[in-house]
């Protein structure tokens, strides 16, 4: 099959692909063009760019394509090299190449307030540290020091663990309890090494909040109420948020601008 000698090419106004009035007249500029004239070069084929309403395309209130779909699919265009989301439904009109460039997508929030001061001293360690740490302080010594050097019955071996009873002095000169004592001093040391060397760098910046950092915390923060998400209208960020199959990619409430 011979390839055409000239060509129709859909295309939207974007970043990719705008007016460059820099030049001597306005003229066709971006990525999209680049290659378009790549193409153009090497398939030997002549071109005419038709300027599509209407966004990327999409299914209208009458059941019928508009936009660079509807274009497409009626035969205005031939091809496009506008950067053009894949979106299942539209490969019911559009055939798709292998893609040539991919765009990472990111959204902005206000910055989170800062924390109290004193928050600086919890944050070296995560919560689960601190509790694994506040128990191991308080529960194990008397736990270990009852249940390891006395030979007891169990209702002493309680009172002695309430009341914190000291060890006698011939269970102190045992290497057991000397190996033990040593054991728990080191990790007293590593311990205390560990948060003095993390908060040192958490007291040269501001403390704040965790804020939004995905989709997820996106989501849960608008069904509080706390935020909201705007988009343009006839985003594909929205149509692929809103109808994700995934709950960490899923959006309940979108506003257009």
């Amino acid at each position: 099959m011979q390839f055409p000698s000239h060509l129709t090419v859909g295309m939207i106004f974007s970043n990719t692909f705008y007016y460059d009035s820099r030049r001597n007249g306005s003229v066709y500029a971006g990525i999209d063009v680049q290659l378009l004239k790549l193409l153009s070069e090497k398939l030997n084929f002549q071109y005419t760019i038709n300027i599509v309403k209407d966004g990327y395309g999409k299914v209208n209130e009458n059941g019928s394509w508009i936009g660079l779909a509807g274009a497409m699919g009626r035969g205005e265009a031939d091809i496009s090299t506008v950067y053009c989301p894949l979106l299942e439904e539209r490969t019911q009109v559009i055939d798709y190449s292998m893609p040539y460039y991919t765009v990472e997508r990111t959204f902005a929030t206000a910055i989170p307030k800062p924390l109290p001061r004193y928050y600086v001293l919890l944050l070296p360690f995560q919560v689960q540290v601190w509790i694994a740490f506040l128990v191991s302080v308080l529960l194990v010594p008397n736990v270990l020091q009852q249940a390891i050097f006395r030979k007891q019955s169990w209702t002493d071996y309680f009172i002695n663990l309430i009341s914190c009873n000291d060890m006698p002095r011939r269970v102190e000169n045992k290497l057991s309890f000397r190996v033990f004592n040593g054991s728990w001093l080191l990790s007293d040391t590593i311990m205390r090494f560990t948060y003095t060397t993390v908060i040192l760098s958490f007291l040269t910046v501001t403390p704040r909040s965790r804020g939004v950092r995905n989709v997820h915390d996106l989501a849960n923060a608008i069904e509080k109420g706390n935020f909201r998400y705007i988009e343009l209208k006839g985003s594909v960020n929205a149509e692929f948020l809103i109808q994700s199959d995934s709950p960490d990619y899923v959006l309940r409430s979108v506003t257009y601008c």
